[in-house]
């Protein structure tokens, strides 16, 4: 509860992102969330928070996608972008964004299948 990622989520959540989609961008912003130096985590999640203000609904795959290509912009993601811009890509684009939104469910209670779908998706190890 100490660490920023569960205040910019809680923030999203209580502007009435709906959890699918906050799961979503949660996990998004996850695989995107490395190359930080010490401290750097608050200049990448509290960022989150101030973009995501300027959208008007966060509960539509394409609004999320554009929320994460934004994000890629802040200078904390300057460090390894062309990896962090390929990930975000190929979540999108894969369609694993939009089958998690569908399976939902079914992911958040089987944490390690949504990994190893990541891990596919990502060409990168569990």
């Amino acid at each position: 509860m100490l660490e920023p990622e569960f205040h910019a989520l809680k923030t999203l959540y209580r502007s009435g992102v709906k959890p699918k989609y906050l799961g979503l961008i949660a996990a998004c912003t996850g695989v995107i969330d490395f190359q930080l130096v010490f401290g750097d985590t608050d200049r990448l999640w509290k960022p989150l928070v101030k973009i995501a203000e300027k959208f008007e609904d966060l509960n539509d795959l394409r609004q999320v996608e554009l929320l994460m290509i934004s994000l890629l912009t802040e200078p904390v993601n300057r460090r390894s972008l062309q990896a962090k811009a390929a990930r975000i890509r190929r979540i999108f684009d894969s369609g694993l964004a939009g089958r998690f939104i569908e399976k939902y469910e079914i992911l958040r209670w089987n944490p390690v299948v949504l990994w190893r779908r990541l891990s596919e998706t990502l060409r990168s190890r569990m």
